[in-house]
């Protein structure tokens, strides 16, 4: 990777992580969105999966006192058989056509979520099955698992750094899950472990900053920020 490129994933990686820490979400959607740009899909991929990871773990520290573990439980295990299926989905599917498909589908969540409505007290358990299992897909293809996840916990009528920390716990579930997969599949290489490691000073520094600028955030506003960064990396990947 040149100079120029590596410098644009550095800032990237920056910003999606700070955006991760700030609403809880939106690090591997921001991120791809500005590796592809760097570089291929499949290496962007590999990238985001392991810094990823690194700023998982970084922001459950800084949350773990909010975690919910029934929640956290219910949609684990679906997460972990939709990597499964987003990563075999990445290396056998026209990538061009995923990606443009993915940025589609945050777009519309983003939409929609912005019209507002009542949120809900204790949805049934196999709504939060399902969007496991769908961002589990989303995250073994893209690292962007975030879509069906939040557009399931942050219609629920909880503490906003509650169910942030749970993400942050479930997308390290998930980032795990997606490493030996990937690997067995070729999506993982030397060049790409040494790049993310490169990364992780950056990106647990974002993840620090973020989580710190939303404790200063009304819950209304935190919502409201949460459906206009969706959407904003959702209009980005589908015109990448």
């Amino acid at each position: 990777m040149s100079p120029e490129a590596l410098a644009l994933t550095a800032a990237v990686m920056l910003l999606a992580a700070f955006t991760q820490g700030f609403v809880g979400f939106g690090f591997g959607a921001i991120a791809m969105m500005g590796t592809v740009v760097a570089s291929d899909l499949l290496h962007a991929s590999g990238v985001v999966n392991v810094a990823g990871l690194a700023m998982n773990m970084g922001a459950l520290y800084m949350l773990r006192h909010h975690l919910l573990l029934p929640l956290l439980k219910r949609t684990a295990l679906p997460a972990i058989a939709g990597v499964a299926l987003g990563v075999t989905a990445l290396a056998s599917l026209d990538t061009d056509l995923m990606t443009r498909v993915l940025g589609g589908m945050i777009l519309v969540v983003s939409i929609l979520n912005l019209r507002g409505g009542e949120l809900t007290k204790n949805p049934p358990a196999w709504t939060d099955m399902l969007a496991g299992l769908a961002g589990g897909s989303l995250a073994g293809a893209f690292n962007a698992g975030g879509p069906p996840l939040v557009i399931q916990f942050y219609r629920q009528d909880e503490d906003p750094e509650a169910l942030k920390a749970t993400l942050q716990a479930l997308f390290l579930v998930m980032g795990l899950a997606r490493l030996p997969v990937a690997a067995s599949r070729g999506l993982m290489s030397g060049e790409v472990v040494l790049e993310a490691l490169m990364m992780t000073p950056l990106v647990l520094l974002g993840a620090w900053l973020g989580v710190r600028t939303a404790r200063h955030v009304s819950p209304e506003r935190f919502r409201t920020a949460c459906w206009l960064g969706l959407g904003l990396a959702g209009l980005g990947l589908l015109l990448t």
